[in-house]
């Protein structure tokens, strides 16, 4: 029992793992292998709860929250499974995958004007350039 449990604080990781962390958040934090976190796991007689599917969730929530805006990251977050799974779901039943400008629109038409003023234009994203404000502020200041 001594080799499944080197270098990690075992109570603390069974009680992490039994108030929902996931197996591989946990993984990472105590800087430990999967394999070494399950056999610790099933040492302890604790069961692996297994990766949700996308047939697990409740697919009506996540097509409304899809259809109202929200991102398939942002959704994916919010039931803690990865962005392949929601966009599984959304597929599977027939939804319209945003693409890249629909999404900009979409983000872009739940903004106040003061995030558009701020938001820089799709040529400028990464660089410190600065994004004028108003077309007096594009030109030269010695032409004002």
């Amino acid at each position: 029992m001594s080799n499944i449990m080197r270098n990690i604080d075992t109570d603390n990781f069974i009680q992490l793992y039994k108030s929902g962390f996931s197996l591989a958040k946990l993984s990472r934090q105590f800087r430990t292998g999967h394999d070494h976190a399950v056999r610790l796991l099933h040492a302890h007689g604790i069961e692996i709860r297994h990766k949700a599917t996308w047939r697990s969730l409740d697919a009506q929530s996540v097509i409304a929250l899809y259809n109202s805006g929200v991102s398939e990251n942002a959704i994916a977050q919010s039931l803690d499974v990865g962005r392949p799974t929601i966009r599984s779901l959304l597929v599977a039943n027939g939804i319209h995958i945003r693409n890249m400008s629909e999404a900009d629109s979409l983000r872009w038409s739940k903004m106040t004007a003061y995030e558009l003023k701020a938001e820089k234009p799709p040529s400028l994203k990464g660089r410190n350039a600065p994004v004028p404000c108003s077309l007096s502020e594009t030109a030269p200041p010695w032409s004002r």
